[in-house]
């Protein structure tokens, strides 16, 4: 029963980041697809109507599926960021068109890389938002569905879930160790002199 304990432990918190006991009950592989499914429109067109329209869209599905607009934005602040560096760099570089609005060097600003650097923006949040929130899954929930409705090879499926939970046990014990080397006063900061002790 011990070892049962962390896996549990485990389903609960994938289950507890998507904060929504409806979208937690769908299967993980449904959850994929179903964030696939509402991306691909998004790599058809590039335009800012439909762009803002697929992004208002899925915020309002989200909040039906019991995750509010501000929990979604919390969840993927790093989107956002990569959407602001979207915006960045085809305003800065984009596609020239329509009046000149500055020009500087390389730096080329007009009202058409002004439009398509707000689209693109938009495009990025529309595509990984569902993503993000529908796509993230407990490792065990995701191996079973891959299993049962794709029908994928177990023995390769839970080999890499075997895997990954060897990879996160990895996690914990190099952190219970810089932990330990801190409080002995041994802990100066070298990933390297950390990592001396398991290569003895």
């Amino acid at each position: 029963s011990g070892n049962r304990q962390p896996a549990g432990n485990a389903r609960g918190a994938g289950q507890s980041l998507i904060a929504s006991w409806f979208i937690a009950r769908i299967n993980a592989v449904s959850r994929i697809i179903g964030a696939l499914l509402l991306c691909v429109p998004m790599f058809i067109s590039l335009d800012v109507v439909s762009a803002s329209t697929a992004l208002g869209i899925e915020f309002v599905l989200l909040w039906i599926g019991g995750v509010a607009p501000w929990t979604v934005c919390r969840k993927t602040w790093p989107v956002w960021i990569a959407a602001a560096g979207s915006f960045i760099s085809v305003f800065l570089y984009g596609r020239t068109s329509g009046e000149i609005l500055w020009q500087g060097g390389w730096i080329v600003i007009s009202e058409g890389s002004v439009n398509l650097a707000i689209a693109t923006a938009i495009r990025v949040a529309a595509i990984a938002v569902p993503g993000v929130i529908l796509a993230w899954a407990d490792p065990t929930d995701l191996a079973d569905g891959l299993v049962e409705i794709l029908h994928f090879s177990p023995r390769f499926v839970y080999g890499g879930l075997a895997g990954l939970r060897m990879f996160t046990l990895l996690q914990e014990d190099w952190r219970a160790l810089g932990l330990s080397q801190r409080s002995r006063g041994l802990g100066d900061g070298n990933a390297i002199a950390r990592a001396s002790p398991l290569l003895q």
